[in-house]
């Protein structure tokens, strides 16, 4: 995941707007638990400039939860399963009830 990161910010280096490179840098760096304030501002842009990307929503409200704001990160998640590429995937659905939810309900 390290050679990722260092990959990741070589890419944002050149294309400081590339979504899917600032979502998941940000998402890596949530998930190791290092940099919680870099890693929300970088989803947040990756939000800022695709607002419908669930995947992008998923990433954010996992930042809130393992910052211990579990309210906004459960925010954050329905609107990531409403919007799942073909209705609920396991991880968006998964952590959606990480966060506290006890249904995945989706919209067709």
């Amino acid at each position: 995941m390290l050679a990722s990161i260092r990959l990741l910010r070589e890419i944002l280096a050149l294309e400081p707007v590339e979504t899917t490179a600032l979502n998941n840098l940000g998402y890596f760096l949530a998930v190791l638990g290092r940099s919680a304030d870099e890693a929300q501002r970088l989803i947040e842009r990756a939000v800022a400039i695709d607002p419908l990307n669930g995947s992008f929503l998923d990433s954010l409200g996992w930042v809130f939860f393992k910052r211990g704001q579990a309210r906004e990160g459960g925010g954050q998640k329905e609107p990531a399963v409403r919007r799942g590429v073909n209705g609920c995937n396991k991880a968006t659905g998964e952590g959606f009830g990480r966060v506290g939810w006890r249904t995945c309900a989706c919209v067709e």
